[in-house]
């Protein structure tokens, strides 16, 4: 997989456009004048909006309907697992999602993982025993994972890079509503109806994106060779199964309270699916060389150190400053609506904020936020201060994430994008599920003294976001419409001069 470094010329902020597939030419064209609601892209743009929609109810509601679930069926010692499995689903399916897009086109792995994770939100709706559900919350993560990765794969594909950053904002936009209103009403309808709807619920989208986006999906492959072989894809999938495993070992290896079998199931997970991870991420990715491979590191780093941090602020609201569970919400709210704001500022100068000096400082705008919590447990400061300073974190989260991933499609060679959308994708997914758990391993004998060392951890993982931010190489410049304006600027004293 060395072709993921990608063979295009770079210019300030990315690949030049000479030698450009007649394909993507043509498209942009055609969309001059039209935005990612326009005639062409329309169905498109509401079928990804839809389906990031549907797949953030499934994740994010479904916490709120867990405890019932565990208790009717039993199976409290699972509790974890039914998050773990829809996790572990997801790092399979999306290295493969994106090879097989790279191979065949995006249409028919997106149909494929449509039908998977409605047959996962199927058996989990009938469920008669935890374990059953368990399985059904891993298939479901099976189908979730595809679609994910190949949303990201079809706005590099289906958009012209000049909407890509736009695409970035709708999607951002798609998170607000299961975000900030998805746990309230999964707990609503489990209260008065019953669980089940909370999965069974969410079926009837599923057939109505697929028939947005399908001919979209279908109109964007035409005429593009293939670029990845069977053997390659066969390749892929056999590395996502090895590193599934070796994140399932670590991950239950940071669960038990033995420290030797921590350290064995660490040490044999990174060397068992070391290599693994390798295979899957552009090269150099690990080490952070600058341009595509320091991309990818940067979105992951960040994605994975604001999830992680935001996982535990309910906690330190809730256990440690006496707020009930929906005022804690609130934080987290919040962030989800100013992380779309930052999205959209984004959108309208994405060459400007393509900076790695720009990225830095929201960078350090995250770690601002965190630094807020960590006050709230250090010293007895005003509340409000953890809720505006999450808050405002969340922006930065939104500038510099949407930069960092529309800059991979920027840089990715055009017949990678599949695995670089997949890259992308992958190693959040991989860095989340460990350092949270990690981290809940450092939590959980419950004290303040243990969430505090959380939150340090957040501000190391900071500092390393920032490093890799500028170890991107990008650097920013002014967009079409911002240099137009700067020249009519710059001839008014002129014309003013002549009419003298």
């Amino acid at each position: 997989m060395e072709e993921l470094g990608g063979r295009r010329p770079l210019g300030p902020v990315g690949p030049v456009n000479d030698g450009r597939p007649a394909r993507e030419q043509v498209m942009e064209a055609e969309s001059d004048t039209t935005g990612v609601f326009g005639p062409g892209l329309r169905a498109l743009t509401i079928g990804l909006f839809l389906a990031v929609t549907m797949i953030g109810f499934e994740a994010l509601g479904v916490s709120a309907a867990m405890p019932r679930v565990a208790a009717e069926l039993h199976g409290s010692r699972l509790y974890g697992l039914a998050f773990g499995a829809f996790m572990l689903g997801q790092l399979v399916t999306i290295p493969m999602a994106g090879a097989a897009a790279d191979r065949r086109g995006s249409r028919t792995p997106y149909l494929i993982g449509l039908v998977t994770f409605a047959l996962g939100l199927a058996i989990a709706s009938a469920a008669p025993n935890m374990p059953i559900l368990v399985g059904a919350r891993m298939i479901a993560g099976l189908g979730a994972g595809a679609v994910t990765a190949l949303n990201l794969a079809a706005i590099g594909r289906a958009y012209p890079e000049r909407l890509r950053s736009k695409m970035f904002a709708v999607i951002s936009t798609a998170w607000v509503v299961p975000g900030a209103i998805g746990p309230t009403i999964a707990g609503w309808v489990t209260d008065h109806s019953t669980w089940r709807w909370v999965f069974g619920g969410l079926l009837p989208l599923v057939p109505f994106v697929a028939l947005l986006v399908a001919p979209a999906l279908s109109r964007a492959a035409s005429g593009a060779a293939p670029s990845t072989s069977k053997s390659e894809a066969t390749k892929v999938t056999k590395t996502a199964l090895r590193l599934a495993f070796a994140t399932a070992g670590v991950v239950g290896g940071l669960s038990v309270r033995n420290p030797a079998l921590t350290l064995v199931a660490v040490i044999g997970g990174v060397v068992f699916g070391g290599p693994a991870l390798r295979r899957l991420l552009p090269p150099g990715t690990l080490r952070l060389t600058p341009g595509l491979p320091a991309v990818v590191g940067a979105v992951s780093l960040i994605m994975t150190t604001f999830v992680s941090a935001e996982a535990f602020v309910p906690r330190v609201l809730h256990d440690f400053r006496g707020r009930s569970t929906t005022i804690a919400a609130v934080a987290l709210t919040g962030g989800t609506l100013t992380w779309t704001v930052g999205s959209w500022l984004q959108a309208r100068s994405p060459l400007w904020w393509a900076d790695r000096r720009r990225l830095v400082l929201a960078t350090f705008g995250l770690g601002a936020g965190v630094a807020s919590i960590l006050a709230v447990l250090w010293i007895r400061v005003p509340l409000w201060i953890a809720y505006v300073g999450w808050t405002a974190g969340a922006l930065g989260m939104g500038l510099a994430f949407t930069s960092t991933s529309e800059a991979s499609l920027r840089l990715a060679d055009p017949d990678t994008v599949g695995r670089v959308a997949a890259a992308t994708q992958l190693a959040p997914s991989l860095g989340i599920a460990i350092i949270t758990a990690a981290c809940g391993r450092i939590a959980a004998d419950g004290s303040i003294g243990a969430l505090r060392s959380v939150y340090f951890v957040m501000l190391a993982l900071i500092f390393v976001t920032a490093f890799a931010m500028w170890r991107t190489g990008l650097r920013g410049r002014r967009s079409d419409r911002q240099r137009r304006m700067a020249r009519a600027t710059k001839s008014v004293p002129k014309a003013v001069k002549i009419a003298k």
